[in-house]
């Protein structure tokens, strides 16, 4: 039972005793010190309290915001005995009689929270009851239903664990960012129920996540909340698709489980080379294998239109074609390295070189036979760029090695070296002319480097993965050529001195050897 019975019978027995001698005190009554604190609570900051407790709960009689006492029989009729419901209940005291200032703050707290909710037209609100539901209203005080005001209330807090140990929700910390975070999930709900449901579907076959495909996410299906939620946020915290774009995300996820679908439906030859190119069985269950999900969605993101069907088919392609260019030439493998901006790898684990295998095997009229014929046509129709081997004042070559070609043209001592970069811009590589130019790739990292003779007076030099110049010789040469000479990958190069100094050769990008001590450019001379 509330205490007012008792603190009405204090008035009337302080009336009778003091009669009109001035402010009212009930020294023996501990009823009038948590009073005091509690007014002084709900006033303090601005009338914040107060000001929450009437967008809350309003009564009939606000309390005011000034100096008023309670103890005052007018006051106590109008507004006091407000203080009495505030600090009662019928278990007893509550948090406003032993904490008046925690009680305020929580108020504050819970009032911010229903104005954010409230707002943009009660969008935070409807998506709240769209995800869990809510007997929060729309509009007005929180009076019919008592319960309303615990539904807000709660709405800023969560279980108390070490890593939250005041038990706040983002409700409390930033009610804004919470009706927001709201709204968003509630769109990644919905998005995941259209289309019968094939979005939650997807999201149990690829992870185990469990989000019901009707109805709230209340209750005993409280879990389903948080993993709800969870959807949105990267390991780091930061948001993902499913945040920002929903309808993206469920389309991602649903794709990714076409494409695991068809890949437990695939021969064994297609299996055997997804496992070849990726090194995890295409019979993995997603849910519990996260390496073979992010493969599935490695390959399906960012892939408009993917075709899973045509994906699945060219994999004995890729793994054929691979196989080839192991066992291609050295003509062969520079032609490749100067059509697709890669060197053969000997294994898939670089994703460049694999992109570049996928891009051949889709282009139209690659697959004509079996995999093993399609990939020998290919090779027979690697024909090495000699242009780009002999000395040349404008030559083409991907220095950026973004798959698309640039030009490197030389405009006589007046002007310099030029790079037309991407077909778009232009930028000055040196304003010194040069005597000849080759491109190659000299440190075997797939990107192309330039050897630029500049003459007698400065040499050859060396300018390495559109960065850095290095001078390889002080002498200027008759003529060089990059070719892989000890058939081990990487482009050495042979260049002539000219008379006195023969042919040498830089190996590997790290020594030099003669190859013979008579230039080619000296000639016959006749006895």
């Amino acid at each position: 039972m509330k205490k007012f019975g008792k603190l009405l019978t204090a008035v009337c027995v302080g009336l009778f005793i003091v009669g009109c001698a001035g402010t009212l005190a009930f020294a023996s009554e501990p009823f009038d010190s948590h009073a005091d604190a509690l007014l002084v609570a709900l006033r303090a900051n601005g009338y914040a309290g107060i000001i929450a407790r009437e967008g809350i709960i309003a009564g009939t009689h606000p309390i005011p915001k000034d100096t008023s006492d309670w103890r005052v029989p007018a006051n106590w009729v109008s507004w006091g005995y407000q203080l009495d419901g505030m600090m009662y209940d019928n278990s007893g005291p509550t948090l406003a009689f032993n904490n008046p200032v925690q009680y305020v703050d929580e108020l504050t707290h819970a009032y911010a929270t229903l104005l954010a909710i409230r707002a943009n037209s009660c969008a935070g609100l409807i998506a709240l009851d769209n995800i869990s539901g809510t007997i929060i209203p729309q509009t007005g005080l929180l009076t019919g239903n008592p319960n309303q005001v615990g539904a807000v209330w709660s709405l800023n807090f969560t279980t108390v664990t070490p890593a939250n140990p005041t038990g706040h929700t983002l409700a409390w910390d930033n009610p804004a960012s919470f009706a927001t975070e709201e709204i968003h999930a509630s769109n990644l709900l919905n998005e995941l129920r259209l289309n019968s449901a094939a979005g939650c579907s997807a999201l149990f076959t690829l992870t185990g996540k469990n989000i019901p495909s009707s109805g709230k996410l209340a209750g005993a299906e409280a879990d389903h909340v948080d993993q709800l939620f969870s959807l949105m946020y990267n390991p780091d915290g930061s948001t993902n698709t499913a945040y920002s774009n929903p309808g993206s995300y469920v389309a991602v996820l649903v794709a990714v489980n076409h494409l695991n679908t068809h890949l437990k439906a695939a021969t064994l030859e297609q299996k055997a080379a997804f496992n070849a190119i990726y090194g995890i069985s295409a019979d993995t269950d997603p849910a519990t294998g996260s390496t073979f999900r992010q493969r599935l969605f490695d390959t399906v993101s960012g892939n408009a239109g993917f075709d899973i069907d045509g994906y699945i088919m060219i994999l004995p392609n890729v793994t054929s074609l691979h196989a080839a260019l192991q066992g291609a030439t050295a003509e062969q493998k520079d032609a490749f390295l100067e059509s697709y901006g890669i060197g053969v790898h000997p294994d898939y684990i670089n994703g460049t070189y694999v992109k570049a295998l996928f891009d051949i095997v889709g282009t139209p009229g690659y697959i004509y036979g079996t995999p093993e014929e399609n990939a020998a046509y290919f090779l027979t129709g690697l024909k090495f760029d000699e242009e780009l081997q002999s000395g040349s004042l404008i030559i083409s070559t991907d220095l950026d090695s973004n798959g698309q070609k640039d030009l490197v043209i030389d405009f006589g001592d007046a002007y310099g070296i030029w790079i037309w970069n991407n077909n778009t811009s232009w930028s000055q590589l040196h304003t010194i002319s040069a005597k000849s130019i080759i491109s190659t790739d000299l440190d075997n990292n797939g990107q192309k480097d330039l050897v630029i003779d500049f003459g007698d007076a400065y040499g050859i030099w060396t300018y390495n993965n559109n960065t850095s110049w290095r001078q390889l010789h002080t002498i200027s040469a008759k003529s060089i050529i990059s070719t892989d000479l000890d058939n081990n990958g990487q482009k050495d190069l042979v260049i002539d001195f000219g008379d006195g100094y023969g042919i040498w050769i830089w190996n590997n990008n790290t020594s030099w050897s003669q190859l013979y001590t008579v230039s080619p450019s000296a000639g016959h001379h006749e006895l």
